[in-house]
């Protein structure tokens, strides 16, 4: 199965999940779920070169929130979490290159195709 095939896979199941989760009660993420943190966050927007704006549009919180966000003053929730790995999908999608994804999902993709 080619690369493609099981990235529309993944996308398909984390679309899923995503929905799972919109009734879930939103639990706050910490840097012990193994997931993005606060200091990763503007690395991943930065690797996908796009300004804090556009990012915090994309996850659906007013700009000084995904500041803070960034700074480390307001938690990363595990919605927030689930729009960036769809975003990750998307930018890889997009610019056909696996960097783009967000890290704990490029490794859950790569065990995927190696299985």
């Amino acid at each position: 199965m080619s690369f493609t095939k099981h990235l529309s896979k993944f996308r398909i199941s984390a679309a899923l999940l995503i929905a799972g989760f919109m009734g879930a009660p939103d639990s706050q993420a910490s840097a012990d779920d193994g997931l993005v943190d606060s200091r990763k966050l503007a690395a991943i927007r930065e690797k996908w070169q796009m300004p804090p704006e556009a990012l915090a549009d994309r996850l659906g919180v007013p700009f000084q929130v995904y500041i803070a966000m960034e700074q480390g003053a307001q938690p990363i929730e595990s919605k927030h979490l689930l729009a960036l790995e769809a975003i990750g999908i998307d930018q890889c999608l997009v610019k056909q290159d696996t960097r783009m994804l967000v890290p704990e999902v490029r490794l859950a993709l790569d065990e995927a195709v190696e299985a």
